[in-house]
């Protein structure tokens, strides 16, 4: 318990310098809005296309196979479940 109080007392003091050196990730010289660039933009759309079109044709391969398996144990099934005469 005493440890916790510690690292609350320690972890407040840190934050406090920490803010106190001027490194803040969101300080942006006032602006408040980022801008992105088009072609950055063009390319993180262009690459997330590409990733659902891989995701999708694996999936269509993944259905194949899943059907062929289906396909297999259902066979499987009507021969075991017809009786010795039939077969």
């Amino acid at each position: 318990m005493a440890s916790f109080i510690a690292k609350q007392l320690i972890g407040n003091q840190l934050d406090s310098v920490k803010g106190a050196l001027g490194d803040k990730k969101d300080d942006d010289g006032g602006s408040g809005a980022h801008e992105i660039d088009p072609e950055v933009e063009a390319a993180r759309r262009e690459a997330e296309e590409r990733r659902e079109a891989k995701h999708q044709r694996m999936e269509e391969e993944r259905e194949v196979m899943r059907q062929g398996i289906r396909d297999k144990v259902r066979s499987h099934r009507l021969h075991i479940s017809r009786p010795e005469s039939e077969r």
